[in-house]
């Protein structure tokens, strides 16, 4: 039995067991006095009515409810209630109002009974069980009841949920090794479904990079950056000693380019399609192209504080201005066509502090840029004939500056303040890192370049160490599918049998000699091993030719002549009968050379000139283009012959001497050892110069 008593702060309800006439429980109503109440039995509920606040309450009387005995709900219903009458049959609940005079008639709607249904169970439709993959970001998805919570686990350890929506997905990052993943559902009510799986995922995430060898320690003074050629050649920009260094891929030192030519302090280092070495020099304002002789190819000027450079491969140029905060493009020929990039913290623009600094391209001419004061290095999609570039993504660690990027898309980034490498998957993911701060192996010092060998091998410039060092691949090589040494990329004979020696194309070393079939060559001929003859070529009887010549197009060799091994000779050139040619000698196209000349070794003979019959040339002689030697001129040693002279019948010239261009030297003239005869000059016959 229930039972309303009040006074002027709250009014009680006493429940009272009715077989002992004793009050079990009370139930508060925050009214002034309780004034009716009336039970509705269909949906065990209390309706009291109150005097103040004029409220009717609800109070619920389920036996085991969890909400036995308390007040669930309240509608106001004007000042005074007087009588509360529940109508059985309606759920109607009738309130009488005398302080309004009015019959306020409240529905009361049964409770629900609770939801104490489980879900079914999920399903993991994605990936399948079994799974052995090499990305750590793995992608669960499958069905389960809409609006019900997917909850992931992994060997029991919950590792995400998800809200099924028809399908359900997440992305979990697992580490390496094999994982028991299982799935359950959980709907509004706290239901829980079945359990789903397990499944089993195997991670095989390659490992993490390790200390393999130093090369250039102590001898390259701050390397500030570093690329490799097609030969897997490193090259190093040694921003102290302003010069290019050349090792092997093993760490053997090679050679130093650009010791007179870079007084601008290199910062910045690639390698183009033709493996020619490209710089930017910082405090010079200039980029300076070298080919593989070492020689300067091209100096461009015009900039102002070019901090680094990239090359995509359509030949356009990268150049990073760092006192402009943006980035210029050129065309192949250096021709300025736009630049992207402005002063501040936002997509597509370079912070203040240092600027855009490192710069590299990735397979698909995407271009990355090293933003250290915000902490990023930026994604560039370029448009290069529509002059535009579009940030697309950034790559976020502290003092991001150097970066390569792999043929798998991943990402390496040399941080010069931490002093380790990071490297991220193309979605920005981390997936490890190396290195520290110290001068012990692995350890960096201000990394501030980065580049991949030819087999993946992580070379970085360790600046402050005064050293390169290289670490081992994060992934697998390049595939070599017949084993040669040249990958399947560059190999233009992928079926060579194991042990073969190829060349850098991957082709099979031949020592014999390649005679096309326009070529006559005469039977007592004799033509040494790895000789080529160009098309049309006319060897006549007698004649014997070393290993290892070329010959052009066109180009005739007369009766009994000699060409020593190694020797080149220009297409629709003539050597004449008899005539000696010596090892290693070049004769330019278009040449003529008269019976019974000797041209010793070493010696190069331009386009277009001509050596007379009896005429002997010393060994290391330099004769320029359009040039004639008469018959039974004599030649010195280390000789220089400039354009356009002429030098006429039993002239007799010493060694090291230096001829200009446009030089006439009579007959019988005699030139001196040493002696350096200016340009134009004219040598009377039979006279002694100087």
């Amino acid at each position: 039995m229930y039972a309303a008593s009040g006074h002027p702060s709250n009014s009680v309800i006493s429940v009272i067991d009715t077989n002992t006439n004793t009050v079990t429980s009370t139930i508060t109503i925050p009214g002034h006095f309780a004034r009716a109440m009336d039970i509705n039995t269909d949906t065990n509920r209390i309706f009291v009515g109150t005097d103040e606040p004029g409220t009717l309450y609800v109070i619920d009387i389920a036996p085991g409810s969890p909400t036995e005995n308390t007040v669930v709900d309240t509608t106001p219903i004007g000042s005074f209630t007087q009588q509360v009458s529940v109508n059985p049959i309606t759920n109607l609940v009738y309130s009488a109002d005398t302080g309004s005079s009015t019959i306020t008639v409240v529905q009361d709607t049964p409770p629900l009974p609770p939801d104490t249904t489980p879900p079914t169970s999920p399903t993991i439709t994605v990936p399948t069980d079994g799974t052995v993959t090499t990305d750590p970001n793995v992608t669960f998805s499958g069905d389960a009841e809409t609006g019900s919570t997917v909850e992931l686990f992994d060997g029991g350890i919950s590792i995400g949920t998800a809200t099924a929506n028809s399908p359900w997905s997440i992305v979990v990052i697992l580490s390496d090794g094999v994982h028991s993943i299982t799935a359950i559902a959980t709907d509004a009510s706290a239901n829980s479904s079945p359990i789903f799986g397990p499944i089993t995922i195997n991670v095989t995430l390659p490992p993490t990079p390790s200390f393999d060898f130093t090369l250039g320690a102590g001898a390259v003074g701050f390397p500030h950056d570093v690329a490799v050629d097609s030969n897997g050649d490193v090259y190093v920009a040694s921003f102290g000693g302003s010069t290019i260094e050349q090792f092997t891929s093993d760490g053997t030192f090679v050679r130093t380019i650009g010791a007179s030519d870079l007084p601008g302090r290199p910062t910045g280092l690639t390698i183009d399609a033709n493996d020619n070495i490209v710089t930017t020099n910082y405090a010079s304002h200039q980029v300076k192209v070298f080919e593989q002789t070492g020689d300067v190819a091209q100096t461009i000027g015009g900039f102002l504080y070019p901090y680094d450079i990239a090359v995509d491969s359509n030949g356009n140029h990268f150049v990073t201005d760092s006192n402009h905060y943006e980035v210029d493009v050129y065309d192949s020929s250096y021709v300025y066509l736009f630049s992207f990039g402005s002063q501040g913290a936002g997509v597509g623009q370079f912070q203040s502090t240092d600027g855009p600094l490192k710069i590299t391209v990735d397979d698909n001419d995407a271009i990355y840029v090293g933003d250290p004061s915000n902490a990023r290095v930026q994604k560039f999609i370029t448009d290069v004939p529509n002059n535009s570039a579009t940030s697309v993504q950034s790559f976020n660690t502290n003092r991001a500056n150097a970066s390569v990027v792999d043929s798998e898309g991943n990402v390496y980034i040399a941080s010069d303040f931490d002093n380790h490498v990071e490297i991220f998957d193309s979605s920005g993911v981390l997936l490890t890192q190396f290195g520290s701060t110290g001068t012990g192996p692995g350890q960096l010092s201000n990394p501030t370049g980065i580049t991949l060998g030819s087999q993946n091998e992580i070379i970085v410039s360790d600046g402050y160490n005064d050293r390169i060092q290289v670490f081992t691949a994060f992934i697998d090589p390049p595939p070599d599918a017949d084993g040669d040494g040249v990958i399947d990329a560059n190999d233009l004979c992928p079926a060579t049998p194991a042990g073969t020696p190829v060349d850098a194309t991957g082709c099979p070393l031949s020592n014999d000699p390649v005679i096309p079939d326009s070529a006559t060559v005469a039977g007592s001929a004799v033509i040494g091993d790895g000789t080529v003859l160009g098309e049309n070529v006319i060897v006549r009887k007698d004649v014997v030719i070393g290993n290892d010549v070329t010959i052009g197009d066109d180009t005739k060799v007369r009766k009994g002549a000699q060409v020593g091994d190694g020797s080149t000779i220009g297409s629709n050139s003539i050597v004449a009968k008899n005539t000696v040619i010596g090892n290693d000698v070049t004769i330019g196209d278009g040449t003529k050379i008269r019976q019974d000349a000797v041209i010793g070794d070493g010696s190069t003979i331009g386009s277009n000139s001509i050596v007379a019959k009896n005429t002997v040339i010393g060994n290391d002689v330099t004769i320029g283009d359009d040039t004639k030697v008469r018959k039974g001129a004599q030649v010195g040693n280390n000789v220089t012959i400039g354009d356009n002279t002429i030098i006429r019948k039993n002239v007799t010239i010493g060694d090291g001497a230096i001829i200009g261009n446009d030089v006439i030297i009579r007959q019988g003239a005699t030139v001196s050892p040493g002696a350096i005869v200016p340009d134009g000059t004219i040598i009377k016959k039979n006279s002694t110069f100087p």
